[in-house]
């Protein structure tokens, strides 16, 4: 479809699919993503217009939805790199090629090191990746629930003397949302504290606020089931905010804290938190 003014078209759309509906006596407001794609100069298929939409729809989602987002070249080699760096991911887990690092917690008052945290790396290609990039791939791709089960099997097993010597020692791992959306995550951890012979009690396992979007307390469940044995949980927040297990019956929780920038024990290099 020829159109002289694509924005004006997107805005009437979204704003048309966005007005609120009531279903059943239930207010509900509808959202979606629109991506815009037109017809170059040169020739194009309808195939190849599709999926220039299409990766403009995702932009969109990506951006907060409720909106659209026009198709730019530059999206073409975002994909590209996606689907390169997904792969090149899924043949370092079949290889065994992500490394744990340990950063460790001093005690002020002990002077002495009483936690390390586990942190999974992956040098792909030379260089050694940010978290933050090849993490967001291993969660899209699926490969988060290998590579969290490997990095706590490893850190179970080397740290387990180091942990046997003082029962208030603790080992932290960080767990996306991802992986607690799988009803075997409690066992799974479970079973790998049993079978690297570690204390339950001694697993300190991170997770952020923002895990907490399921209205049935699914998330909830598997960390209750994870207290019983003694696993403690921290809640990590950037900022102050309502406890998310507030419309829960129980809280799991052993501690909490803040990822801001003022917060001591988030500083690079080693970490000196009060006992």
């Amino acid at each position: 479809m020829d159109c002289n003014d694509s924005d004006a078209v997107a805005q009437r759309v979204v704003a048309a699919l966005n007005a609120p509906v009531s279903i059943e006596g239930t207010l509900m407001r509808p959202g979606l993503s629109l991506g815009v794609a037109s017809r170059g100069p040169g020739t194009m298929t309808s195939s190849e217009l599709l999926r220039q939409a299409d990766l403009a729809m995702y932009a969109a989602k990506e951006a907060g939805k409720n909106c659209y987002v026009h198709f730019r070249p530059e999206m073409l080699a975002a994909l590209l790199e996606r689907t390169q760096l997904t792969a090149g991911l899924r043949r370092a887990v079949e290889l065994g090629q992500i490394t744990v690092h340990y950063q460790p917690v001093v005690s002020t008052e002990q002077l002495e090191v009483v936690q390390f945290e586990a942190l999974a790396r992956w040098q792909w290609e030379g260089q050694l990746m940010p978290p933050d990039q090849f993490i967001q791939t291993a969660e899209r791709s699926g490969l988060i629930r290998e590579i969290g089960a490997e990095v706590l099997r490893r850190s179970c097993t080397e740290l387990q003397p180091w942990l046997s010597e003082d029962p208030r020692r603790t080992l932290a791992v960080n767990v996306s949302g991802v992986q607690l959306q799988h009803p075997d995550f409690a066992e799974r951890v479970l079973d790998i504290a049993a079978w690297s012979g570690v204390d339950p009690h001694q697993l300190v396992l991170e997770v952020t606020e923002s895990v907490f979007f399921d209205a049935q307390c699914h998330v909830i469940t598997q960390l209750v089931t994870l207290r019983g044995p003694g696993s403690g949980w921290r809640w990590t927040t950037s900022a102050p905010a309502t406890p998310p297990w507030a419309g829960c019956r129980s809280s799991p929780w052993t501690s909490s804290r803040s990822t801001s920038p003022s917060s001591p024990c988030c500083a690079p290099g080693p970490k000196s938190c009060p006992s």
